[in-house]
């Protein structure tokens, strides 16, 4: 609370859902309630129902601990779209080391039979860290006991938005796997959710010849002196036809993005996402991430390049050679698998 108020104050539910009927009256339906942890709002269940009264398609993002028969009722009378929960570890042994919550998995499954018994759609996430990759298997395992989709991401963003560090693009020892690591991990999961099906083999040889493909474009580019310069804006859909509002009311067209931003308690929505849109138009991506071959499968992006180095328009050598550690992988599984077959 005290870090909060020097930064400034939540919205009050008035205020969420002002923003929220002028933001679908410019055609907004798509919206993702999410933190730190939306439940923590005091005026949560008047925000849900007043955005879904709107005609909203709602999902939530939530860590699951505080998900009790109250909320579960108010979902179930009003389904959201799913209910995103952060799954930590698979006890709660983890779940104190991870997250000094002692009783935080048993929480997370009492909140997850709430919903199943209600017919919420439920998927889990749980990104993999120093702390809990050893974990993964039982992780994956309590998903399927429980017949839930779960997605596991390696990348995790610099501490960028922690206070104080704005700026700062140091990451602390021990915060986040080495990319090798992380590009190991990310071809496990891959195992994990096609293990099952004959796709598997497919979506390796898939991976592999789009970064073919696209080694073969930049070689002809090379060739013939053509330049390839990245468009002005977003490689994805910030800034574009999504934005963000954080929890004082500031419209950024990313989450993971203080700046360009503004404050919604004194300008409307409309005008607001002109001057992010006109913003967002003026950032530009590295232009040699734009034209590598791995564009396709390496998670950068301008939030990344910021937060990673300070500048949008720089590439991230942690990116680099996560995408070249996965190349390398994938490979070696699918030819594995081929000399098995054979």
């Amino acid at each position: 609370p005290e870090e909060m108020r020097r930064q400034g104050r939540m919205m009050t539910a008035e205020e969420w859902l002002r923003v929220g009927r002028q933001a679908a009256e410019k055609g907004t339906l798509f919206l993702l309630l999410t933190g730190g942890e939306p439940l923590l709002h005091p005026e949560f269940p008047k925000i849900y129902e007043g955005l879904r009264s709107l005609g909203m398609v709602l999902t939530i993002n939530t860590n699951g601990t505080m998900i009790s028969r109250k909320i579960a009722d108010l979902w179930q009378r009003n389904l959201p779209r799913r209910v995103n929960i952060s799954l930590y570890g698979s006890s709660d042994v983890i779940y104190e080391k991870y997250c000094r919550n002692p009783k935080g998995f048993t929480q997370v499954m009492e909140g997850i039979r709430l919903l199943k018994e209600r017919d919420i759609p439920v998927k889990l996430n749980c990104t993999l860290t120093p702390w809990n990759r050893e974990d993964m298997d039982r992780i994956i395992r309590i998903s399927e006991e429980l017949e839930l989709p779960v997605s596991l991401p390696t990348y995790l963003f610099p501490p960028a938005r922690k206070a104080g560090c704005q700026g700062c693009t140091e990451v602390p020892e021990g915060y986040r796997l080495e990319p090798e690591e992380a590009a190991r991990e990310q071809v496990k999961a891959i195992f994990h959710a096609f293990h099952q099906e004959q796709s598997y083999e497919e979506n390796l040889q898939r991976i592999l010849d789009e970064i073919a493909e696209r080694e073969e474009l930049s070689r002809q580019r090379a060739v013939s002196g053509e330049t390839i310069s990245p468009p002005g804006g977003f490689l994805c859909s910030a800034g574009v036809r999504s934005f963000w509002v954080n929890w004082k009311g500031r419209l950024t067209p990313c989450g993971m993005m203080e700046a360009p931003s503004v404050d919604l308690r004194r300008l409307e929505f409309g005008p607001a996402w002109d001057v992010i849109r006109e913003e967002s138009s003026k950032i530009f991506t590295s232009a040699e991430c734009f034209c590598c071959k791995y564009r396709g499968v390496c998670q950068t992006c301008a939030a990344s390049a910021l937060a990673e180095t300070g500048d949008c328009g720089n590439k991230v050598p942690y990116h680099c050679e996560m995408s070249k550690a996965y190349e390398r992988l994938v490979r070696e599984h699918l030819n594995r698998i081929r000399r098995e077959k054979a």
